[in-house]
């Protein structure tokens, strides 16, 4: 059985791929020099709403796997 850390580095992967194909995708279709066809216009829009989605959960699941790789710092200190 996978561990939590294992689990979520394998997703934060397997979304960093997601993420760069989709990008690509959307640059390909020329979404950001402006060269896209009107008729495409509205999906590359949903597209890229949707690429910044996954990106979001893609920092949020490294930033997962940065805390639980990294030890717990003591508190001691902190407040006195």
């Amino acid at each position: 059985m996978m561990s939590e850390l294992e689990f979520l580095k394998e997703a934060s992967q397997e979304l960093l791929l997601i993420t760069q194909s989709l990008r690509s995708h959307i640059c390909d279709e020329g979404m950001f020099t402006g060269k896209s066809a009107p008729e495409s216009r509205e999906r590359l829009e949903f597209e890229y709403k949707w690429l910044r989605r996954l990106e979001k959960h893609r920092r949020k699941v490294s930033d997962r796997v940065l805390m639980l790789e990294s030890p717990a710092e003591p508190l001691e200190g902190l407040f006195g």
